[in-house]
């Protein structure tokens, strides 16, 4: 994108206060992770850097579950602006079962940065996600017999799936959107 996408606006919002707003509307406790400049830094709101012994989203996945005081911790990157408020606490709800991770999986593709992790990833995610094993994806693939995945049949209630997790990840990605807001 050659930007920051957390400073990226959608119809005069940034990507970070539309993500914020959804999270703060589910849960109780925020933490961002990542590293994240002082202007950015929304007030209320706890930040912390990211795993060091990680590389990619595990390392933020990793540092946010150390950082978060309850059992399991909804993960949303900023860069979905269509996920729902509905949604998110569709994968609390699930997790709340007992899962150790509630993830979409939509035609055999994970969606890792929309996600309900149990607390006890983190150790996991430091564990096994060091080095060159550092993509979820392998996690969770890890870990199937504890991790469920919701398909698009039950995604579907919530939006058409391939809308909700459009990332915006180019210049027209982000044109396409604001024409969808």
């Amino acid at each position: 994108m050659g930007a920051d996408k957390r400073r990226l606006e959608l119809n005069g919002r940034s990507l970070l206060d539309i993500a914020l707003d959804k999270v703060h509307s589910v849960c109780g406790e925020v933490v961002i992770a990542g590293r994240l400049p002082e202007d950015l830094r929304p007030s209320g709101v706890r930040c912390v850097d990211d795993c060091p012994a990680l590389r990619g989203p595990a390392a933020g996945i990793a540092a946010g579950l150390e950082a978060v005081s309850g059992e399991r911790a909804l993960v949303l990157a900023c860069d979905m602006p269509f996920v729902t408020e509905a949604l998110l606490r569709h994968l609390l709800a699930r997790a709340a079962e007992g899962w150790l991770v509630v993830a979409p999986r939509l035609a055999g593709r994970w969606e890792p940065l929309c996600a309900v992790y149990s607390a006890e990833c983190g150790p996991l995610l430091q564990r096994e996600c060091a080095g060159e094993r550092a993509a979820l994806k392998g996690f969770l693939e890890d870990h199937r017999d504890e991790v469920l995945a919701l398909g698009e049949a039950d995604l579907a209630q919530f939006g058409e799936p391939s809308r909700l997790f459009a990332n915006l990840n180019t210049p027209r990605d982000l044109e396409r959107a604001a024409g969808i807001v």
